[in-house]
């Protein structure tokens, strides 16, 4: 069996050491990096391997017991091994008392830093002492300037003085000359404003002019968009149409009724065309649509999520995949979710309410049933439903907060009171505590033309009209 330097052990038995030939001695050399030369006997083979493991302090000093029997030369070379290891012992003491010496050396140069360092700091301390000084100096010059400049100032103001009264007697001689020269300038301006009036009449009957043409096309836009909408109802009504006589024929495909596997499967596919388009800006209006089209057509209502999913676009898209499989699958949760998603806080619907107006291109029943489908949204946010009673108390509240101060509105509308006594009450509560007058305006008055001026008085009339027909219609909607 071939000899393995690698196998053989750190401490091998003295019968181990001594069956190795010199071959074997060879390449245990190599393995432990010994420098041996080639033509050396097999005893001194075995003397230097013993010699360097030990020097090295690989094997134990009992390792010379496994040479030959040659005593002078295993003498000699013990001696010679224990002087090498008291040298290196004494080389090592060496390097351990200069690094003893250099840390010495660096903790007295850390010390000395430190200390100057710390004269640094008391050097500065005294430099920011004497900059305090010359700065309470500096301040005292300042405070003697500052009296020397004040007794200057007040000759200066009695030296204006005399120069104004002089000023104030020529200017009166000047406003004279002044007048007759206004006077001459008003006649000029007088004749520059009448032809600037000739001008904007003309500027005013182009502009007419081009209004017209703009209305001209915004009407033909109109009778364009009607026309297709018009198509459209056409075409949903014929869908509506074939699909009834399908049905009357029983080509209509059949509604799930029941889980039995015998039953035949409703084809979402064939009627995921008749949904209705689904759009963002009204998302309110897509529901109740929907509803009454899949009442129409007899739609199985477990199949409603599935319709519905094929038009959502958008937020609404992302909250259905957002919602568990057990949400998605039923409708009412599904569309709450929607509808919460695309929802304003109440005050928002107010201040949309309010502020819209009607746009140049829009006719005045489009506008019209805007403002219904925001005050609906109003109402319905504010959870006004079908009682008079909360719909007069929101109209009563909302007009009470525009005409009290500023903060207080503010206040009222963050505590979001739904009565209109208790918002007086708390309204006069917070102005006693925070100091305000009982009769103090609004910080934002309504302007001479707004709803409380005598100049407004018409705008007042028109605005409560409006409210009562609204008011009116949403009485009248039924249930």
């Amino acid at each position: 069996m071939a000899f393995v330097a690698q196998n053989f052990g750190v401490t091998p038995s003295e019968a181990q050491f001594r069956a190795l030939l010199k071959s074997d001695l060879l390449k245990l050399a190599k393995h432990f990096n010994l420098e041996v030369r080639t033509n050396l006997r097999k005893a001194e083979l075995q003397a230097t391997v013993i010699q360097s493991m030990v020097g090295l302090g690989t094997w134990d000093e009992l390792a010379w017991e496994w040479l030959p029997e040659e005593p002078e030369d295993v003498e000699l070379r013990k001696l010679e091994l224990q002087l090498r290891s008291q040298e290196r012992i004494k080389e090592e003491e060496r390097k351990a008392e200069k690094e003893r010496a250099e840390e010495e050396r660096k903790a007295e140069k850390e010390r000395a830093e430190e200390e100057r360092k710390a004269e640094k700091e008391r050097a500065e301390e005294e430099r920011k002492a004497e900059e305090r000084r010359e700065e309470k100096q500096a301040e005292e010059r300042r405070v003697e300037r500052e009296l020397q400049e004040r007794l200057k100032e007040e000759e200066r103001k009695a030296e204006a003085e005399e120069r104004r009264v002089e000023r104030e007697l020529q200017e009166r001689l000047k406003e004279e000359e002044r007048k007759a020269e206004a006077r001459r300038e008003e006649k000029q301006a007088e004749e520059r404003r009448v032809e600037r009036e000739l001008q904007e009449r003309r500027e005013k009957e182009q502009a007419e002019e081009r209004r017209a043409a703009r209305d001209l096309e915004a009407e033909e836009r109109k009778a364009e968009r009607e026309l297709k909408e018009r198509d459209m109802e056409l075409q949903q009504e014929i869908k509506f149409k074939e699909l009834e006589l399908m049905r009357e024929r029983g080509e209509a495909p059949p509604l799930l009724t029941g889980s039995t596997p015998n039953q035949k499967t409703w084809d979402v596919g064939r009627h995921v065309r008749l949904v209705p388009p689904f759009s963002e800006k009204e998302v309110a209006k897509f529901f109740p649509y929907f509803e009454k089209v899949a009442r129409q057509l007899n739609w199985p209502e477990e199949a409603w999520t599935i319709l519905v999913q094929s038009v959502l676009v958008g937020k609404a898209q992302e909250i259905y995949s957002a919602l568990p499989m057990d949400q998605c699958a039923d409708y009412e949760v599904l569309k709450k979710h929607i509808l919460k998603a695309y929802e304003l806080v109440p005050e928002a619907y107010r201040q949309k309410f309010r502020n819209a107006r009607k746009r140049e291109s829009e006719t005045h029943v489009e506008f019209a049933r805007v403002k219904e489908n925001m005050f609906d949204r109003w109402c319905e946010s504010k959870g006004v439903g079908k009682d008079f009673e909360t719909l007069r108390d929101l109209i009563l509240v909302e007009e009470f907060q525009q005409c009290v101060h500023e903060d207080i509105k503010v206040y009222l509308q963050e505590k979001k009171v739904p009565k209109l006594w208790d918002a007086a009450t708390m309204a006069d509560d917070y102005a006693l505590t925070h100091r305000i007058g009982v009769h103090e305006p609004n910080s934002s008055p309504r302007s001479p033309q707004g709803r409380w001026g005598t100049a407004g008085s018409d705008t007042r009339v028109q605005e409560s009209s409006r409210e009562h027909i609204a008011l009116q219609g949403f009485l009248r909607r039924p249930p």
